[in-house]
């Protein structure tokens, strides 16, 4: 009886490193307002609104958060990221995603409304499409945190 609570035990603290690893890893590449600011429009640099098209195209996500997107932008929402895995051929979905700009040789700025979805968008990235790690940051905040400067600009002018 008490090897196997010392097996459970020392499981639950592999288990516990084990998440707090990944946490750690996930979060390594947040990065803030001033750095999307800074490099948003440098060649070869991406910024990835990950939110559904009508979001992007300014309808309000639900009350209290603005639709629209930063300008400079592309659009590919979190769900055609997750049709792309499903698809289960790499090469065609690297294809879709070039033709969006999303190229593995790009940094890539990702944004959702607080950055939880562009975190998972980064995961996919890595995970399924071969990603570099380093080459793809999460904008943690994201559209709520931009929309907190009234001298941010977010396209189209007249969104919700």
């Amino acid at each position: 009886m008490k090897k196997l609570f010392v097996i459970l035990s020392a499981a639950i603290i592999i288990a516990g490193f084990i998440s707090a690893w990944n946490y750690h890893i996930d979060h390594l590449n947040d990065v803030d307002q001033a750095y999307v600011k800074a490099n948003k429009d440098k060649p070869g640099v991406v910024l990835v609104d990950v939110r559904p098209v009508e979001v992007f195209n300014g309808k309000a996500p639900r009350a209290g958060l603005h639709g629209g997107h930063i300008e400079g932008s592309v659009n590919f929402p979190r769900s055609e990221v997750i049709k792309l895995i499903n698809l289960e051929d790499v090469d065609k979905a690297l294809e879709i995603l070039a033709q969006a700009g999303i190229t593995r040789d790009k940094e890539l700025i990702l944004y959702c409304n607080t950055g939880k979805h562009a975190s998972d968008v980064a995961s996919y990235l890595v995970k399924h499409f071969k990603f570099k790690r380093n080459k793809i940051k999460n904008y943690r905040g994201s559209a709520v945190d931009w929309l907190k400067n009234p001298d941010n600009k977010v396209l189209p002018e007249d969104h919700e």
